[in-house]
């Protein structure tokens, strides 16, 4: 079963504003008596904990107290544990950056927790994570253990037609029919010797700016270009018509024409709204992060102690294309 799911990193920060009272008798026991923090970060495999991939730290507040000055926490001392079999093999100390949030259509600056050496996460290795946070006498700390790593295929059922397909080069003149999206280019991940139940997260973003000038790839009702009236919907922080998040538990399996293990997505094509770039970001998750996705609550299951959030990881890349009229 697939969730389409219409929430983002707002929703953590929302589940930090209303922490104390909205969730009732979930976090109205001992466990978050007084201040209720957030910890949330996803680990990549093959890539730092870095601006794109940072950890975060939140704070609680009320309506009348709201402050996103105030919200996020920048003296916590985080630490990041590499643990491979029973020996810590690397530590890695986190350090807060301010992001001005510039590129949000909401200008909300967050302060990120980073690797200034900018160690790579390591696929099949369990990290576990501490942050401890001056005035709060728990430590929060979460683990997750690094999905293998997967490769993701730009023309899985062997086209070979030039400049059509996906490409991870986000500059690619590379071009997908709209109505070829399900049939001629599903999207697939190679899991090497892995057959089994795979847990995945794709998100379809629409890189085009907004303007009067996208048009529909079905239209709506007779009209074919979008209305100045979406331009907020369309620049949203969370899942909209620009960006859909799509979680469900896949199977892995032996494909005999292309000789090799693969999971496979298609009948996405519902979830682009309009022609144009798009970017395609695929990850097989552990279960920290499906859970946090898929359940209800979910900055509740998410795989963090003493704190609301997620602490997951996932391994994965992002394939390009544009989506173009038949």
């Amino acid at each position: 079963m697939v969730k389409l799911y219409y929430f983002g990193f707002l929703i953590l920060i929302l589940a930090a504003v209303f922490g104390l009272a909205a969730c009732g008798d979930n976090v109205s026991g001992p466990r978050f008596k007084g201040d209720t923090y957030s910890l949330s970060g996803l680990l990549v495999a093959g890539s730092p904990v870095d601006i794109e991939n940072p950890v975060y730290i939140t704070k609680s507040t009320t309506l009348e107290d709201f402050d996103f000055s105030e919200l996020f926490v920048f003296n916590a001392q985080i630490t990041i544990f590499e643990i491979n079999g029973a020996d810590t093999t690397a530590i890695i100390n986190l350090e807060p950056v301010v992001d001005p949030g510039q590129n949000d259509n909401i200008q909300i600056p967050k302060v990120k927790y980073i690797d200034p050496e900018a160690r790579i996460i390591q696929p099949g290795l369990r990290y576990r994570v501490e942050a401890n946070i001056p005035g709060y006498a728990k430590t929060i700390w979460a683990e997750t253990v690094v999905p293998a790593q997967v490769d993701l295929e730009t023309d899985f059922l062997n086209q070979n037609v030039a400049c059509e397909g996906y490409s991870p080069d986000p500059t690619s003149a590379d071009s997908i029919a709209f109505t070829g999206l399900d049939s001629r280019y599903p999207l697939a991940i190679n899991t090497g010797n892995y057959t089994g139940n795979l847990n995945m997260f794709v998100e379809i973003y629409c890189m085009e700016e907004f303007s009067t000038d996208l048009e529909w790839t079905i239209p709506i009702f007779g009209i074919t270009n979008a209305d100045s009236s979406l331009a907020w919907i369309y620049n949203s922080s969370g899942d909209s018509m620009r960006r859909v998040s799509i979680v469900a538990k896949y199977i892995a399996r032996f494909f005999p024409a292309q000789n090799g293990n693969y999971t496979v997505l298609q009948d996405f094509a519902q979830a682009i709204a309009f022609f144009g770039r798009y970017r395609f970001t695929i990850y097989s998750v552990d279960d920290n992060y499906y859970s946090y996705r898929y359940k209800t609550d979910a900055y509740l299951n998410g795989g963090v102690h003493n704190a609301l959030g997620y602490f997951g990881s996932a391994a994965g890349g992002k394939l390009y294309t544009r989506v173009v009229k038949p």
